[in-house]
């Protein structure tokens, strides 16, 4: 999804953000410059979460949680 139709769907009520997949970070730096830090981005890609959440993510909904959720929790803690 572009980051302008991002931006579209940011503006409607009933949407408070996304949840990404990707393995390159710029797409969601351009999207949090384009919408500011009020935009929640959940990240999905376990194996690049942590340059997420450097690169200033919200989350993650990851897969490893379901084998490891206490470590996993720890990480999103420290973030």
């Amino acid at each position: 999804m572009s980051v302008d139709t991002m931006k579209r769907l940011y503006e409607l009520k009933n949407i408070a953000g996304v949840k990404d997949a990707y393995r390159e970070h710029d797409a969601g730096d351009a999207a949090r410059a384009a919408m500011g830090d009020d935009f929640n981005q959940l990240f999905g890609e376990d194996i690049t979460a942590l340059g997420f959440m450097a690169h200033g993510g919200h989350g993650c909904i990851s897969v490893t949680s379901n084998v490891a959720p206490r470590l996993c929790a720890e990480f999103q803690a420290a973030c």
